[in-house]
C-alpha cells in the first residue's frame, strides 16, 4: 500500500514502534539535481508476520506541486483539522479512508499503544445491554445485536494516515477479542 506522507520517516518509525513494522528500507528515488527541485523521501517496510507492505512517499515534485492541495498537503490539512487524534474519541469521515488489518486479538496492540502513549479509538459494531453505548448511542443497524461482534481500534500514522486493527469477525465472543483492562 502506498501513501503520500508529509513525513515518511515519522510514518515508518510509527509503524515499526506501534504496529510491528520490520524490514525498513530507504529506497533512493533521487531526482536530477537542479535549482528548484527538492528530493523525494521514501520509506518502505513490512508488517511482521504478514504480506502487508507500506510504502510512504513524500515527493514535492509531483503535480500539482507543493503550493497546491496535493495528497501530502491534504494529509497535513486533515491532521490539523482533526487535532489530537483519539483525545476526543470522535470518529470523523476521513477515518473511513483507512487500511484495515484483521488480527486474532487487539490486546497486544492496545497494551503497546498505552505503553507508548499512542492515542487510539475503538469501536464495536454491536450494541446491546451491558455495552457502554447502549441504548442512547446505538445505531439502528446494531441495536440489540450482541453476537458475532467485531471490534476495531484505530490509530493514526503521523499526518492523517489511519489504520484499523480489527478482531472478532469470525469469533463467537460477543465483544470481540478486546479485553479493556
Amino acid at each position: 500500500h502506498t501513501f503520500a506522507s508529509a513525513d515518511p520517516v515519522a510514518s515508518a518509525d510509527f509503524v515499526v514502534e506501534n504496529l510491528g513494522g520490520v524490514n525498513l528500507r530507504r529506497p533512493d528515488h533521487s531526482c536530477p539535481v537542479r535549482a528548484g527541485v527538492k528530493q523525494p523521501v521514501i520509506r518502505d517496510l513490512t508488517l511482521n508476520g504478514s504480506n502487508l507492505d507500506f510504502h510512504f512517499v513524500y515527493n514535492p515534485n509531483k503535480s500539482p506541486g507543493p503550493m497546491q492541495m496535493n495528497a501530502t498537503e491534504i494529509g497535513k490539512y486533515v491532521d490539523r483539522m482533526r487535532g489530537d487524534f483519539g483525545k476526543k474519541d470522535e470518529f470523523d469521515q476521513f477515518m473511513d479512508n483507512h487500511v484495515g488489518m484483521v488480527v486474532s486479538s487487539l490486546d497486544p496492540y492496545v497494551r503497546l499503544w498505552r505503553k507508548n502513549n499512542v492515542p487510539f479509538i475503538c469501536r464495536t459494531w454491536c450494541c446491546g445491554a451491558g455495552m457502554p453505548q447502549f441504548p442512547e448511542r446505538c445505531p439502528a443497524y446494531s441495536f440489540n445485536r450482541t453476537d458475532r461482534c467485531e471490534v476495531g481500534c484505530y490509530v493514526e500514522i503521523p499526518k492523517g494516515i489511519i489504520v484499523e486493527v480489527q478482531c472478532g469477525i469470525n469469533g463467537p465472543r460477543s465483544h470481540g477479542d478486546y479485553i479493556d483492562s
